[in-house]
């Protein structure tokens, strides 16, 4: 089973819910800096930020695959109840990456039709 894992393409946001989130890992591989997870430098080749994105997947099916939707995060994050947030389980976890790289992902298809103007997809 493949589950989209980020909220970008970076695999920073992605490894953040999968290896850390859910599988309570540390976070020893988190860039320094504000917004630095989000960042993807101009010398750095689109295959390998495919790759990490790839990755990040094959570790949240690995991970996913061991545990029951029912169980909970491994590594809450505290501001979550703060930001009206609730992830109680894995389930609610696979949700909220599905829906945010459906979001962002449909963020993309929105620049690429202002750019463009084909629209790939008209109901």
């Amino acid at each position: 089973m493949i589950f989209a894992a980020p909220c970008s393409l970076p695999a920073g946001p992605a490894s953040d819910w999968s290896e850390t989130v859910i599988a309570g890992g540390d976070l020893g591989y988190w860039p320094d800096g504000p917004d630095a997870d989000w960042l993807v430098s101009a010398e750095e080749e689109t295959d390998s930020v495919l790759a990490a994105y790839r990755d990040a997947i094959d570790a949240l099916d690995a991970i996913s695959a061991t545990l029951s939707l029912d169980a909970p995060p491994a590594r809450p994050e505290d501001w979550w109840s703060r930001a009206g947030l609730r992830f109680p389980d894995l389930r609610s976890v696979i949700l909220h990456v599905i829906i945010e790289t459906a979001t962002h992902a449909g963020h993309l298809d929105a620049v690429r039709e202002l750019l463009d103007g084909r629209q790939h997809i008209v109901l």
